[in-house]
C-alpha cells in the first residue's frame, strides 16, 4: 500500500523534530561539565540556560535589538544570525549576568579612586576648525551619532572591534539594578560587546579603557552653586521630534534643554547656564557642515568668562531607522538616550593630531560611570556607549558629555520624561551617591 500524503508528511516532521532535538543536546553536552551542574532535570535546565545566556546574550546587537522590538517575530529573529555576535572563546570563563537587589555591588566594582581631575580650559593647539567637508546628518542613520567632524585624506574604514568600557562608583543595587562583578568588568571583551557600539571608522585599546582607571576618576562636583557649574548647549538646535511645532524651539532639542537645565537647578541645586545659540542654520538654512566649529567658537568663549564651569553637556537627538526607542519608567513612556564619545583617532591612520583632547579617558569615565549608574537605577533606559573617529568638542572639559537623547521618532514628552531620568543619573554620579 503506498503511503499517504499525510503519513509522508508526519515521517518528515518526525525526523525534523528528532533530528533537531539531537543537534540542541549536542550543543548543550558542553555546559554539563560547568563546575558544580549535577546530570539531572534540573541540572541540565540550569546548564542550557547557562549556556545560552553566556554564549549569546551579552554580544547581541543593541542597535539591532532596538530595531527589531516589538516588530519582528521570534523566528524571524533567530534568522538575523549575522547580527549576532556570538562570545564562544570566552564565555565559558564568565559568570552570568543577573538582577540582584542586595548591596554587594560595592565589592563587585573595582574601588573608587582619589585621581582628580584638571579643570583647565581647552588646549591652545587644540582650537582648529572640525567641521569642514562633511555630510549633513541624515535622519536614515543607523544609530550613528555626530557625523560632522572631516574625514581624513584617503580614509578607508576597516572593521575594528577593539574594547570597551566599565564605569561606575561602588553603590547599593536598588531591587530593579543590575550588577556587574569585578571579573566581568575587567575583561576586555565583555566590556566592549556588553557596553559599547564601535564605530569601523575608529579603533581602541585597554591602554584607554581600562576599567581600573575609568572607575578610579573621582567626578564628583564640589557643593558650591555660588557661581556656575554645569554648561547646556546644542551643536544641532534645530533637531525636532514626532510631535514638535515646526520651527518652534520650545518643542525642539532645544525645548528639551530648558527642561533638563530647571531640573538641575530648581529640583537638584546646580547653577546652570543653557546656551540656546544656533549653530547649525547658516543664512536661514540647515546647513550643519560647521555646527563644530561654530559652537567650539562660542562655548570656549562661554567657559572663559565662566571658568567655575566644570560640566560641559552638547545635547542632541538621534537620528534613526526603524521604530522609537523607549522603555518603561515610573509609569513613563521614555525615550531612550545614548552617551557618544570621540575617540580623535581613525582605524586607518591612528590619532588625529589636529583634534587632540588632552581628555579622552576623563570623557570615556563620565560617559562610563554615567552608564552604569543608569544600569543600576534604570535598566534598559540607555543603548550601549557609540565611540567614533573625531573629537565633537569633547576637549573642552574633563567631563564633558554629548547625549543622544531619543530620536526624530519620539514625542516631545518622551524626550521630557527621559530628561527626569538623565538629570537624576547626572546628579548621582557628581555627588558620589550610592
Amino acid at each position: 500500500m503506498r503511503p499517504t500524503r499525510s503519513a509522508k508528511l508526519f515521517s518528515f516532521l518526525w525526523i525534523f523534530i528528532c533530528t533537531g532535538s539531537l543537534v540542541f543536546f549536542l550543543r548543550a553536552f558542553p555546559a554539563l561539565h560547568f563546575p558544580g551542574i549535577q546530570f539531572s532535570s534540573f541540572g541540565l535546565k540550569t546548564a542550557v540556560a547557562r549556556l545560552v545566556v553566556q554564549n549569546y546574550v551579552p554580544g547581541i546587537c543593541q542597535s539591532a535589538k532596538d530595531d527589531r522590538q516589538n516588530t519582528v517575530s521570534l523566528s524571524l529573529a533567530s534568522l538575523c544570525f549575522s547580527q549576532w555576535q556570538p562570545l564562544m572563546d570566552y564565555a565559558a570563563q564568565l559568570q552570568v549576568i543577573v538582577p540582584s537587589a542586595e548591596s554587594a555591588f560595592s565589592d563587585s566594582l573595582l574601588a573608587d579612586g582619589t585621581e582628580k581631575e584638571q579643570e583647565g580650559a581647552t588646549s591652545g593647539s587644540d582650537l582648529l576648525s572640525e567641521g569642514n567637508s562633511v555630510q549633513p546628518e541624515k535622519d536614515g542613520a543607523q544609530a550613528s551619532g555626530p557625523n560632522e567632524e572631516p574625514t581624513a585624506a584617503g580614509e578607508d574604514v576597516p572593521t575594528a572591534g577593539e574594547d570597551a568600557l566599565t564605569a561606575g562608583s561602588g553603590a547599593a543595587v536598588p531591587p530593579s539594578g543590575v550588577s556587574y562583578s569585578a571579573a566581568q568588568l575587567s575583561d576586555f571583551s565583555f566590556l566592549l560587546n556588553t557596553f559599547f557600539t564601535l564605530d569601523p571608522t575608529t579603533v581602541i585599546d585597554e591602554s584607554l579603557l581600562n576599567a581600573e582607571a575609568l572607575l578610579a576618576k573621582d567626578l564628583r562636583l564640589q557643593e558650591d552653586n555660588s557661581q556656575p557649574q554645569i554648561l547646556i548647549y546644542h551643536t544641532h538646535s534645530q533637531e525636532e521630534f514626532a510631535d514638535s511645532t515646526p520651527g518652534d524651539p520650545a518643542t525642539s532639542i532645544i525645548g528639551v534643554g530648558d527642561y533638563l537645565t530647571k531640573l538641575l537647578t530648581e529640583q537638584y541645586g546646580y547653577n546652570v547656564i543653557h546656551d540656546r545659540e544656533i549653530y547649525d542654520m547658516i543664512n536661514g538654512v540647515l546647513d550643519r557642515n560647521k555646527a563644530y566649529s561654530l559652537a567650539l567658537e562660542d562655548v570656549s568663549r562661554i567657559l572663559e568668562e565662566n571658568p567655575s564651569v566644570q560640566i560641559v553637556i552638547d545635547l542632541h537627538r538621534d537620528g534613526i531607522n526603524g521604530n522609537k526607542m523607549t522603555t518603561m519608567v515610573n509609569g513613563k513612556e521614555t525615550a531612550k538616550f545614548m552617551f557618544f564619545n570621540g575617540l580623535s583617532r581613525t582605524a586607518k591612520n591612528g590619532e588625529i593630531s589636529y583634534l587632540y583632547n588632552p581628555y579622552i579617558q576623563d570623557n570615556l569615565a563620565f560617559s562610563l560611570q554615567m552608564q552604569l549608574k543608569a544600569a543600576l537605577y534604570y535598566p534598559d533606559v540607555t543603548r550601549p556607549i557609540y565611540l567614533k573617529c573625531y573629537r565633537y568638542n569633547l576637549h573642552l572639559r574633563p567631563r564633558s558629555l554629548l547625549v543622544e537623547a531619543g530620536s526624530q521618532k519620539n514625542t516631545f514628552q518622551e524626550e521630557l520624561n527621559a530628561m527626569d531620568v538623565l538629570a537624576d543619573i547626572l546628579n548621582k554620579v557628581l555627588k558620589g551617591e550610592s
